[in-house]
């Protein structure tokens, strides 16, 4: 499957949770098989903008440990998800008091070899980003996020 999408936009909690649009989203290569992994060559976002809180993960059960056998949650297999034309994402953490606003905006935003069903595999990942309009990050590398044993460089 390929899908070419312009002028996309979700809420969440009528926006209070969550909100985003994107100008274009991109899907090329893309498959869900009878387990529901799903799978793809590439997946790019454009013109993203972004207000996410805390309250989010909270209302999806975020934090909360799972007691059970459930079945394991199907994979994910992501070969390039890139943002591009700028990302705008507003995060804000209503938690701590004072609450904390953070602003991000990134120029490039790029991942690498997704693969939630293979905990050793590399990740890479590049960002170029302003935090708070005076903070820069340039950074580029690889992660085993999902390993037992976690590594970054």
């Amino acid at each position: 499957m390929n899908l070419d999408a312009a002028d996309l936009g979700v809420t969440v909690g009528s926006g209070e949770l969550a909100k985003a649009k994107a100008g274009r989203v991109t899907l090329n290569g893309a498959a869900v098989d009878q387990s529901m992994a799903f799978a793809a060559a590439e997946l790019v976002i454009a013109t993203l903008q972004a207000e996410l809180s805390d309250k989010l993960m909270t209302a999806f059960g975020g934090g909360e440990e799972k007691t059970g056998s459930a079945e394991p949650a199907p994979t994910v297999k992501l070969a390039r998800l890139a943002f591009v034309d700028g990302a705008r994402i507003l995060y804000e953490d209503t938690a701590v008091d004072p609450r904390v606003e953070v602003s991000v905006n990134a120029r490039t935003l790029e991942i690498e070899n997704i693969d939630t069903g293979n905990p050793n595999q590399r990740t890479d990942a590049k960002v170029v980003a302003t935090v708070n309009e005076f903070a820069t990050v340039d950074a580029s590398g690889w992660a085993e996020p999902l390993a037992t044993r976690p590594t970054f460089d």
